[in-house]
């Protein structure tokens, strides 16, 4: 099967609120599953866009993906936090997901200022290129919590990390750990897997 034809059935349940969703938004969700496709190996050119916004959309469309156990949420209203944490270099990219829900739930993004905040109230941390020097303190802070942790620092899926961001023939793609995933009681997508590299496999083009 076509794999860039599979992926129509891995919409993740990212929100929009009925047909008042923003072009923008429905713009960047588009984006999210060409790259996506990209990341199959089965798409060729893509439209040129900014590599933040390209990882912005990975990091949404990962919410959908991953199964986060209760307990991961104070209640059936919590919404879902996506984490910086680090020196942010997103900027605007996650605008055209707000407002916006990931499984359900409110879509909320906040970058982690100081050492000292507690970053198990996050559902997905992304750990900027500022933070090598602290990933090994980060990593056995969330042992074992239900964190999916997310970077595009080199060997960060070999060291422990759960997803790796990696450049390969001007694509961005994505390798994976599922061992890691697994001890924190979070369970991937099997198809989502599939797309995935092994965690020796993040190789091509790293700047980090």
């Amino acid at each position: 099967m076509n794999r860039c034809a599979g992926l129509r059935d891995l919409r993740p349940a990212i929100g929009a609120r009925g047909r008042a969703r923003s072009r923008a938004a429905g713009s960047a969700f588009s984006l999210a599953w060409l790259w996506l496709a990209a990341a199959s190996g089965s798409a060729q050119a893509v439209t040129p866009v900014g590599e933040y916004e390209v990882k912005a959309a990975y990091l949404v469309n990962f919410g959908g993906f991953v199964h986060w156990p209760a307990a991961a949420f104070a209640n059936d209203h919590s919404p879902f936090v996506v984490c910086i944490v680090g020196d942010d270099p997103f900027g605007a990219a996650f605008d055209p997901f707000k407002p916006g829900k990931v499984t359900g739930r409110p879509l909320l993004v906040q970058s982690v200022l100081t050492p000292e905040t507690t970053l198990k109230g996050c559902q997905i941390l992304y750990i900027a290129g500022s933070e090598r020097p602290r990933l090994p303190e980060i990593l056995r802070e969330l042992k074992r919590s239900a964190v999916l942790t997310v970077s595009d620092l080199e060997g960060f899926a070999v060291d422990g990390g759960m997803i790796q961001l990696f450049t390969r023939d001007k694509k961005i793609r994505f390798a994976i750990n599922q061992a890691a995933a697994e001890a924190a009681g979070l369970k991937m997508d099997a198809r989502l897997l599939r797309l995935a590299e092994p965690p020796g496999g993040a190789t091509g083009e790293e700047r980090r």
